[in-house]
């Protein structure tokens, strides 16, 4: 009776199984392998999608100006320096009809004002400076030959925004009027004054009755020596000032002539915008007692 040989058969069995058992072995590696790939990939976007998210919600950061070039000083107290320059051109026509013998004038051109201003604001937080010269006003229509215009020292007597009170002590205008010292040179709409207030350059009107206690007469550009007391109720729009002078003029190296001095005082009803500058119209009454 034949009996196959059943050992190879079953050696090659074992064999097939095994290499199907290593390769399914190797296929579930790779399975895995792969799984974890896909993994690394899908947190790698979300990554990315949350640093996206997180820069765009982060401001941009603006670089810094560069700093402005600073002089070196010793001295801690800001100093503020500005300057007026005005040309005046006189052209005269039409003067065939002047009265006989009386000569032409003739066109000219005058520099008027050569302003040089050397403001200290906050020499403290009460105290303040202003020193102005006028080099252009050294001729012979102006009574006083020194260019020195205004040497002021202020100071903040009181602080309360509700009503400001500020003490001046030097040379400066005396507060007479409107055009005096409340409106600037530099706010002229024209390089002359009105004519009440430039009766101090005519030698004529050199006593000028209007003003008795101020040497030369004249309103705007005068100036005396003497101190001050200002305020204001901003509230009320109420403004003033009174100040005692030597009534001399602009001669601040000269003595007063006697003991009584000129008294300046003015009130007006006026409004001032935040840079401290009259606005609109004005309502006032000034008044001055003499010396002579």
């Amino acid at each position: 009776m034949f009996r196959p040989n059943l050992l190879p058969v079953l050696a090659g069995a074992l064999l097939l199984s095994g290499a199907s058992a290593s390769m399914a072995q190797e296929a579930g590696q790779e399975s895995e392998v792969a799984i974890l790939r896909r993994q690394i990939n899908e947190m790698n976007e979300r990554l990315q999608k949350l640093e996206a998210a997180e820069k765009s919600a982060q401001p941009v950061a603006t670089p810094a100006p560069a700093p402005a070039p600073m002089v070196q000083s010793a001295s801690k107290t800001p100093i503020v320096f500005s300057g007026l320059m005005q040309v005046q051109g006189n052209a005269y026509f039409d003067q065939d009809d002047r009265p006989t013998g009386s000569a032409k004038l003739a066109d000219t051109t005058r520099l008027r004002r050569g302003e040089i201003r050397i403001a200290m604001p906050a020499i403290t937080p009460k105290l303040s400076g202003l020193v102005m010269f006028d080099v252009a006003k050294t001729n012979n229509l102006n009574r006083s030959g020194s260019p020195l215009q205004d040497l002021v020292i202020a100071y903040k007597a009181d602080t309360n925004p509700k009503a400001p009170k500020t003490i001046e002590v030097g040379q400066f205008k005396p507060g007479f009027g409107f055009e005096s010292d409340l409106v600037s040179t530099a706010d002229l709409a024209l390089t002359e004054r009105s004519q009440i207030y430039s009766f101090r350059d005519l030698a004529v009107l050199a006593n000028n009755p209007l003003l008795p206690g101020l040497a030369g007469g004249g309103l705007g550009d005068n100036r005396d020596s003497g101190i001050r007391l200002s305020g204001s109720v901003p509230q009320h729009k109420i403004n003033y000032n009174i100040g005692v002078f030597n009534g001399i003029g602009e001669d601040q190296n000269d003595i007063a002539r006697g003991d009584v001095k000129a008294m300046v005082g003015r009130i007006f009803y006026g409004h001032r915008d935040s840079k401290n500058t009259l606005r609109g119209s004005i309502f006032g009454v000034s008044a001055l007692t003499g010396n002579n």
